[in-house]
């Protein structure tokens, strides 16, 4: 019976120490059940809050601004993120014919959660996006220089986000197209596709008065600058002649015209002049093969143009004519019994007229070369300022007889007016000019003149047009010869 009872008690001991090992392993179940779930409760929170996966948008790709005032960017998170990070933002105007220029604007940036409050980094170049928010805005300051530019100057700015945030990526497009427009109110037209007119009250008081779109890097470089060497020479040498109103001088581009003036109907003074510049020619020889970079007036083609045009100057002007030709004339004047042209009836010892009188009256039979170049061919008006231009440009000019060619008598003609050959130093002085198109010097002993036609000023025919005929002009301009 002892024995009996003995092994009773050692098998209830047995149960109970069993059934304290079963309850101790559901304990250890289930703290390791609650341990797993607070993991992955954990593990969801963290992934409610990670960067992985959030996407960076730009709000516009192209954004507008006036020059003073700040050009705004926003950028848009389609998601919260749990820390901050960095966008970097680069530069740049490659492949920009409008560019805007360095001192126009700053390389550097502030950015705003929403718009009021404006922070920046030591970098300048670097925006912070803070955690929990989902824009933010970059404003990049352009500068007022109240300086005539084109319309719109253009730039780029390029995003990347800092290797420490690679979590967040670019949803599309990383680059923004900011443009900037002038403010100084200036007419954006042209007249025969010039890049640029000036209107002057007199030779030391004048302004710019509008600036079209340009389509070459080299034009937006005239118009930022580069006009004023080509317009202040152009200055010197009308200076010469005060008494000569040109009051509006327009910078003309490429396109086949080297240099043109008329008068300016826009004032509705017969007296006021025009003239128009092929400044474009200034800084690129341009030939049948090609276009190359050039010096300012490097080849002197500049040089003699402008000597060409300021030659229709001294020979067409009101002092020169008896009657003036009301605005827009054409054909012969009647009563006129002097040599007329659009101008008007010229007065009896004007130049012009005594030039018609000694190499076109009555038809005279002049020795070859009868003039200095081909273009001077097309009319008396392009031979007398042709040949005024080839005189300030030979440096000497052998005496002429009776047996002479016709286009060395034509220089000795320019010698004895003294009131024009005068203007020669004066025009040396300021400008180099060099003979277009392999011209050389007329001798004594010029039997045939090496006769090559310009680029400049000839139609797709082949034959020249006058630097002073508008509408021949107009229709080269619409050519663009």
């Amino acid at each position: 019976m002892k024995r009996l009872i003995s092994k009773t008690i050692s098998l209830i001991i047995c149960m109970l120490y069993l059934l304290s090992l079963w309850s101790c392993s559901d304990n250890a179940l289930s703290d390791q059940k609650k341990t797993t779930s607070d993991q992955k409760k954990t593990t969801d929170d963290q992934k409610k809050t990670t960067n992985l996966g959030a996407k960076l948008s730009i709000e516009n790709e192209v954004v507008s601004t006036t020059e003073g005032k700040h050009a705004i960017l926003s950028l848009t998170l389609d998601k919260a993120v749990a820390k901050d990070f960095f966008v970097n933002m680069s530069f740049s105007t490659k492949g920009i014919i409008s560019f805007i220029n360095d001192e126009d604007y700053k390389k550097e940036i502030e950015y705003s959660i929403d718009g009021n409050d404006w922070s920046s980094e030591s970098n300048k170049t670097k925006a912070k996006f803070a955690n929990n928010t989902t824009t933010l805005k970059i404003r990049i300051p352009t500068i007022n220089d109240a300086t005539p530019e084109v319309e719109t100057e253009k730039f780029d700015v390029t995003f990347s986000i800092d290797k420490g945030s690679t979590e967040v990526e670019f949803a599309a497009s990383k680059k923004i197209r900011v443009l900037v427009k002038d403010n100084e109110g200036i007419k954006r037209t042209s007249e025969r596709g010039e890049i640029m007119t000036i209107e002057l009250s007199d030779y030391d008081n004048f302004k710019v008065a509008s600036i079209a779109d340009v389509n070459q890097p080299l034009y937006k470089k005239i118009v930022d600058g580069l006009w004023k060497k080509a317009f202040d020479d152009a200055l010197k040498v009308l200076k010469l002649r005060p008494d000569i109103k040109v009051t509006k001088f327009l910078v003309m581009p490429h396109g086949g015209i080297a240099g043109f003036v008329d008068r300016n109907y826009s004032t509705k003074d017969p007296t006021d002049w025009k003239m128009d510049m092929n400044v474009a020619m200034a800084y690129e020889r341009r030939g049948r093969q090609g276009v190359v970079p050039q010096k300012y007036n490097e080849d002197g083609r500049y040089g003699y143009t402008l000597a060409h045009e300021f030659g229709h100057l001294i020979t067409l002007n009101d002092k020169e004519m008896a009657v003036l030709r009301k605005m827009g004339g054409t054909g012969p004047m009647k009563n006129c019994k002097t040599h007329s042209n659009r101008e008007g009836c010229t007065k009896e010892d004007s130049h012009i007229n005594q030039f018609h009188v000694n190499f076109y009256k009555g038809d005279p039979q002049l020795n070859p070369p009868t003039h200095v170049s081909r273009y001077a061919r097309s009319r008396i008006e392009e031979d007398i300022a042709e040949t005024f231009a080839h005189y300030v440009t030979q440096k000497t000019i052998p005496k002429a007889s009776n047996s002479s060619s016709g286009a060395l008598r034509k220089l000795n003609f320019i010698v004895g007016r003294q009131e024009i050959a005068r203007l020669r130093t004066g025009i040396l002085g300021i400008l180099k000019i060099t003979y277009p198109n392999k011209r050389s010097d007329i001798t004594a002993r010029t039997v045939r003149q090496e006769e090559v036609f310009s680029i400049y000023n000839v139609g797709k025919d082949g034959k020249p047009v006058s630097c002073l005929d508008s509408e021949g002009i107009r229709r080269l301009a619409k050519q663009g010869r």
